[in-house]
């Protein structure tokens, strides 16, 4: 999974880490354009020319990939507001799968 900044500053070190150990890599380039209409939006493009593709979530934000969460304009065209309580609530959700990922181990 990738956690798409949009041109804001890097987590820092430890949240790094924690992110790495549950295979979420970060991406800070600013994204310049989507592709598509909501809610079939079909890409994602970069301002430095990379792409790539619109992810599908269900209700709680989580991808067709356990444990992968997503949220804001990689999901579905939103402004800026709806994007930012739409990162609040998938990371509430991970936190939660999370702590009960290990309650579990």
């Amino acid at each position: 999974m990738t956690l798409f900044l949009n041109g804001q500053p890097q987590v820092d070190e430890a949240t790094l880490a924690k992110l790495a150990k549950c295979n979420v890599t970060t991406e800070a380039t600013p994204l310049s354009r989507l592709e598509g209409s909501t809610p079939e939006l079909t890409g994602v493009h970069l301002t430095d020319g990379l792409q790539g593709k619109i992810i599908r979530v269900d209700s709680s934000k989580q991808t067709t990939i356990s444990g992968v969460f997503a949220a804001g304009d990689t999901t579905q065209v939103m402004n800026a507001t709806l994007a930012s309580a739409d990162g609040v609530m998938a990371g509430a959700y991970l936190h939660r799968a999370l702590i009960f990922e290990m309650l579990e181990t």
